[in-house]
């Protein structure tokens, strides 16, 4: 992908990116009859594409006070296909054929918080929108962690994470 970052001020930047990604994933699968015969049996056709946008501002409050804001844009498309043959019925049977485009709208704020230079606080709220299913999803976030002797830091976090499966 490509970045972008932009001094906002001394105190402050924003960075941006912008990303594409394709996958696909062909299955052709066929079983042998009592006679050694091949026969197809199964296929699956599976292609997605994305194109994404994310962009954060990144602003400095004191060495102690931090804030970051951002969005992120997917922009994403599939095209689906399976089918599997019948045996009995001697048929082709589809079971998916689908093709479409939709989109995962995301913002976040998080804060980090320095007690001091080895005891440090961060929280924030993610929230996202999915405009395949129209889901939305408002999440928590909140951590504490202290560094201890020997480069090694202990951390607890409590979060709602919400995974959207890929397409």
């Amino acid at each position: 992908g490509l970045t972008h970052m932009l001094p906002l001020s001394n105190t402050a930047y924003m960075r941006s990116v912008i990303s594409t990604s394709s996958s696909f994933s062909s299955q052709d699968y066929g079983i042998m009859d009592s006679l050694g015969t091949m026969r197809d049996s199964f296929y699956d056709d599976l292609k997605n594409n994305a194109l994404r946008i994310n962009s954060f501002i990144n602003k400095k409050f004191s060495s102690k006070l931090n804030l970051r804001t951002g969005v992120g844009l997917n922009f994403l498309d599939y095209n689906y296909y399976t089918r599997a043959f019948q045996q009995e019925s001697e048929e082709w049977n589809t079971y998916i054929d689908s093709k479409g485009e939709t989109e995962l709208y995301q913002a976040y704020a998080q804060i980090k918080y320095k007690f001091s230079d080895r005891f440090v606080f961060s929280g924030g709220l993610h929230y996202a929108h999915f405009t395949l299913n129209q889901d939305n999803s408002l999440e928590p976030r909140i951590g504490i962690s202290y560094e201890l002797p020997n480069e090694q830091k202990s951390g607890l976090g409590y979060g709602k994470h919400t995974r959207h499966e890929q397409l």
